[in-house]
């Protein structure tokens, strides 16, 4: 049996739940084995007696999940989402819960290509409370738009100068876009970090990327005293006539937003964190 493996259970709703460092110590065919029955004793036709601990239960799952290929993690989860339909109240707690870890902008564990497969099996679904509808169709619709491949919108922007240009004009192998706000801490962080990079100042320097950071928000004079806090070697930037906003060009659920673009402003990296970029930069050829 599988269940020698954890340390402890939760009685309350039927599930036994493997601990971290256990799990860490199994081989690889027997952590496949309590990945593949993780669920067994999960009554999803009762519907949800205790949310607390199923939601510690599901992120510990997804945690576990990242032994297991993507293919194979998207063919266990949209099993388990069938599963969950088995009871309505079930299948709607727990899709809640896809969104909250798998699509929330500062979730750890984001993955748009994890929650794709998800929402389509749940706007699918009988069983989709229709309070629900419409933001999973707004979810589908930002997780289609602004993929690897796909040609970046272009937009005007501002720059220090005062003169207006736009996403397509700077010239370079590729270009770094920072969609931000100077007074967010976290994009505070992310310019130090970037700044910091040993392979970001070598690119620059080499002139095989350009920073564009372009402030997106309605408070023009917050960017003009902030403007001098970038480097030099960085395009700065703001967006007169508001469009990143108004037009919904990109996803700014939360800041900074980065994409990496190619010379053709096709896009490379969507919505990335710092070290997705500097992954990128320093194993990839361009």
């Amino acid at each position: 049996m599988a269940y020698k493996y954890f340390r402890h259970s939760i009685a309350t709703i039927g599930l036994i739940i493997v601990s971290i460092v256990c799990f860490a110590q199994l081989v690889k065919e027997k952590q496949q084995y309590v990945m593949d029955h993780y669920w067994d004793n999960y009554d999803f036709r009762a519907g949800v007696n205790n949310p607390l601990e199923t939601e510690r239960a599901l992120l510990t799952y997804l945690e576990k999940s990242r032994i297991n290929s993507l293919e194979k993690t998207k063919k266990n989860l949209i099993i388990l989402s069938r599963k969950m339909a088995q009871n309505c109240l079930t299948f709607n707690y727990f899709h809640e819960l896809f969104r909250k870890f798998l699509y929330d902008p500062n979730s750890p564990m984001r993955s748009e290509h994890l929650y794709r497969p998800l929402l389509t099996e749940f706007l699918s679904s009988p069983c989709a409370e229709k309070k629900r509808l419409a933001k999973a169709i707004e979810d589908l619709k930002w997780i289609n738009k602004n993929n690897p491949g796909m040609p970046a919108p272009d937009f005007l922007y501002t720059m220090s100068n005062g003169k207006n240009s736009t996403l397509y004009s700077p010239k370079s192998p590729l270009l770094l876009l920072i969609l931000y706000n100077p007074e967010c801490e976290s994009c505070i962080e992310n310019q130090k970090s970037l700044i910091n990079a040993k392979i970001i100042r070598d690119l620059l320097q080499s002139r095989k990327l350009k920073i564009l950071s372009v402030y997106i928000d309605f408070k023009i004079e917050i960017w003009k005293k902030q403007k001098h806090n970038l480097p030099k070697t960085w395009l700065s930037a703001y967006d007169p006539k508001h469009y990143l906003r108004t037009k919904k060009l990109y996803d700014l659920r939360s800041v900074p937003t980065m994409y990496l673009l190619n010379r053709k402003k096709n896009i490379i990296l969507k919505d990335a964190n710092f070290d997705q970029v500097i992954y990128y930069l320093t194993t990839s050829s361009y």
